[in-house]
């Protein structure tokens, strides 16, 4: 590969209004392929990478503690073949995900049965409301001609 810059365009009336990129900022062409990117693209990419590598390593030995603490605590995890791990895994995830649900189905239950008590509490103020289930489907199909 031949990397060269890329020819600076610059539209000015005179010489003095004409400002060159840092040389950082210039485009740089990699030929073989037309790839432009500039030097300060490629030094922000590898801090970027750095950066990730570094969280990597830090979640990595984290979850390794983590390991190593509950091995101490439940040494029977470490007979446990991948499957079972898996298994058990799953399991747990679908448990708690149960919890969540039913918990929140509680919750839509109770306002549920609150918004039907509100609603009949409603009607029995404002008796026009009772409208038949007969008329608001005849409603309904005359409306949506």
């Amino acid at each position: 590969m031949q990397y060269n810059f890329k020819p600076v365009n610059i539209n000015a009336d005179s010489p003095e209004g004409v400002v060159f990129p840092d040389l950082k900022e210039r485009v740089i062409e990699k030929r073989g392929h037309v790839i432009t990117f500039t030097l300060a693209q490629v030094e922000e990419n590898t801090r970027q990478h750095e950066k990730v590598k570094r969280e990597l390593e830090a979640k990595r030995d984290l979850e390794n503690a983590k390991m190593i603490n509950i091995e101490g605590f439940h040494p029977f995890v470490k007979e446990l073949s991948e499957e079972d791990l898996h298994t058990a895994w799953m399991y747990f995830e679908s448990k708690s995900i149960s919890k969540v649900c039913e918990s929140k189905l509680k919750e839509l239950y109770a306002q549920m049965l609150n918004d039907k008590n509100e609603v009949e509490e409603i009607k029995k103020q404002i008796p026009e409301l009772n409208v038949s289930p007969i008329v608001e489907e005849a409603t309904k199909i005359i409306n949506d001609k």
